[in-house]
């Protein structure tokens, strides 16, 4: 989620999806790079962002994707069947 809010914020088509989750993208990036410590509270953050992310994209279950890129290209491959 880290990544997504680094690679995507300005991205006008999920301009929605970054203003809901102005807590939880930004706090994914700052756990995955060790600015702050991960606790209850921010896990069930990011968590939200994360379970909010995989039901935009129309994707009911985690597959353990390495990369945002990967993530799209499943979602786009759905779509299309």
């Amino acid at each position: 989620m880290g990544q997504l809010w680094l690679d995507y914020r300005d991205k006008e088509d999920l301009s929605d999806f970054f203003e809901y989750n102005d807590i939880g993208l930004p706090l994914s990036y700052m756990l995955s790079e060790k600015i702050v410590d991960q606790n209850e509270l921010s896990s069930k953050y990011v968590e939200e962002t994360w379970n909010i992310f995989l039901g935009a994209l129309e994707i009911s279950e985690d597959l353990g994707w390495s990369s945002l890129d990967d993530i799209f290209a499943y979602a786009a491959m759905r779509k299309e069947d």
